[in-house]
């Protein structure tokens, strides 16, 4: 995905918007591909495995409703970025977040394959050295 938004914004500079045209269209459809078999579906199942069960339905509501704002504000201050800046710094900007996302979930999240919910709680406990209150 990152290397989608790279290879684009390498492309706007290079020959510019007008010339890349057929360039940006394959990198993004590269990037929403990815992006639907990787981060997206991830989020979903990763959120409620996140949160203890007695909180879990409140927890993850107030997450979805946090991603929906993000995204609404991604949508809405894009158009503003590339007036500000040109666009091929817009998408290096794009692929810089998503390099520090990818290495936040490297070193934060836990591995949850083949595990219980309950075995994933006591995990997240003792790295955030909460108890049960």
């Amino acid at each position: 995905m990152v290397s989608s938004l790279i290879i684009m914004s390498t492309f706007i500079h290079m020959v510019g918007l007008a010339s890349s045209a057929w360039i940006i269209v394959g990198c993004l459809t590269t990037f929403i591909i990815f992006f639907a078999f990787t981060w997206g579906p991830v989020v979903w199942v990763m959120l409620p495995e996140l949160f203890p069960m007695r909180a879990r339905g409140a927890a993850t509501g107030i997450a979805t409703l946090c991603l929906s704002l993000g995204s609404l504000l991604v949508a809405q201050f894009f158009p503003i970025l590339t007036e500000v800046i040109s666009i091929k710094s817009v998408f290096l900007i794009f692929a810089a977040i998503g390099v520090m996302a990818m290495l936040f979930v490297i070193k934060y999240l836990p591995e949850t394959r083949g595990r219980s919910l309950e075995e994933i709680e006591v995990e997240l406990r003792k790295r955030t050295k909460t108890t049960n209150a």
